[in-house]
Parts: C-alpha cells; structure tokens; sequence
C-alpha cells in the first residue's frame, strides 16, 4: 500500500513537471491591414479623367497617388501636409511662389514595377486640361488649385498641335 502511495506520488509530481513544459505559444500571425469601404454604385471607370458618376470619383480618390496628402496629427489636433509620392518638400525654385520644384520619390512604381516620373504627372495634367477630354472637372481644378501660365490658352485652342507653349519641365 505504501508503494502504491509513492508511486501515485511521484507520478503526481512528474505529471505536473511535464504540465510545465509546454511548447512555446505560437506567434501571432501579423495580417496585412486593410480599410474596406464601401460604395453604393459601382464605378464605370478607374481612370479619374473619363468617370463622370460619384462612384467612379470615390474610386479614384483611393487608387491614384498625390505628390503630398493631408494627415492627422499624433496627437490629433489637426493635420499636417506630408509627402506621399514626393521625396520631400517642394522647392520655390522662383522664391516668388510662382515656380515649384518637386522630387518624387525614387522608390515610387507602377503596379507593374515601371518607375512613376515627374512625366507621369505632366501627362495626367495635360489629359485633364485637354478640351477633347471634356473633363467635368478640369475648370474646377484649374479655378481653385492651380494657376499654370498660358493654361486657359492651351486648354481652349482649337488645334491638337499647341500654339499656345506652356513650360512642362521634368
């Protein structure tokens, strides 16, 4: 009977050693992070010159870049403009505000690995100032964010041919 007592005991006591050593916790499985939003149309085109519809807007506003975009502040007291696609702040070349210079970032790709350029941006600028485009909302863009020189006069001839120069530098 004292045999059998000890035996219980010391399988009582290796069982609860071994209970201690279990494997080590798996680590967390880190998943990408992801904002869902959800649309009530669905868009016609991606392309933000040529959609007209408000879902074709709400779906370009999340897939295009910008050179900076607006982002909370830590402690959330307001927002700051940061870079997105641009490699730091812009430089007034003119140091009258007039003339910009903007890097983008040397790491900046297309889905298709090729690199975006600052010709990427003159191109999307002259497809929106195109009058063949008819962009609903080229004036808007042209009144209220930017003032290029000879911009009108480029946007309303009627040649394909610019007679009207305006100064794209890369």
């Amino acid at each position: 009977m004292m045999r059998t007592r000890v035996a219980l005991i010391a399988i009582a006591v290796i069982m609860s050693l071994l209970a201690g050593c279990t494997q080590e916790q798996e680590p967390e499985v880190q998943l990408p992070k992801a904002l869902y939003l959800p649309s009530l149309r669905a868009a016609a085109t991606a392309n933000i010159h040529l959609g007209g519809l408000d879902a074709d807007g709400e779906i370009t506003n999340l897939i295009t870049g910008t050179l900076y975009t607006w982002m909370p502040l830590p402690d959330r007291s307001g927002t700051a403009l940061v870079p997105e696609l641009a490699g730091g702040e812009p430089i007034d070349v003119s140091g009258d505000g007039t003339e910009w210079h903007v890097k983008i970032r040397e790491d900046a790709k297309w889905e298709n690995g090729e690199p975006i350029t600052a010709d990427s941006f003159i191109y999307s600028w002259k497809m929106m100032l195109d009058p063949k485009q008819v962009y609903s909302q080229a004036s808007n863009f042209a009144r209220y964010f930017i003032e290029i020189e000879n911009a009108l006069a480029y946007a309303v001839q009627e040649s394909t041919e610019p007679k009207v120069e305006v100064a794209w530098e890369d």
